[in-house]
């Protein structure tokens, strides 16, 4: 991972290939005290789990892809809880066949390259778990 351009409360970023971009963005805000954020990027996966979220089963059902895709858009939020960084992020991704895949993000193995635009936000963004929907949800 590598910080392009900072400017303020934006950060221009560049993962290369095999890097895995969820965590570098938990080590990055991490590294740069960011409790609240927004991002969006585009670039190409080497690997990726995304997940649909079943409400009324509370459960996620996964699924992992090991082959390139064009990630089409990836947008997320950073936010805290009990003082750990919480990534959230959903993606639409597109393989050689042209075909759309989209779903929250678990895991982003970069391919070629991912570049990433986050723009820090003033304050603190927490999460805390719901009973009622099973998620963390915003407080």
């Amino acid at each position: 991972m590598k910080v392009i351009l900072k400017d303020g409360r934006r950060y221009i970023i560049r993962f290369d290939r095999n890097e895995e971009a969820i965590e570098g963005l938990v080590y990055l805000c991490e590294a740069e005290k960011i409790e609240a954020a927004t991002f969006y990027a585009l670039g190409a996966s080497e690997e990726i789990i995304i997940s649909y979220y079943n409400l009324p089963e509370k459960k996620y059902y996964d699924k992992e892809i090991k082959e390139g895709m064009e990630i089409i858009n990836l947008i997320g939020s950073v936010a805290k809880m009990k003082n750990k960084t919480i990534i959230h992020a959903h993606g639409n991704f597109a393989g050689a066949d042209f075909k759309p895949i989209a779903g929250h993000v678990k895991k982003l193995v970069v391919g070629p390259t991912c570049e990433v635009f986050l723009i820090k936000l003033e304050g603190k963004i927490e999460r805390e778990f719901s009973d009622e929907i099973g998620l963390n949800l915003m407080k």
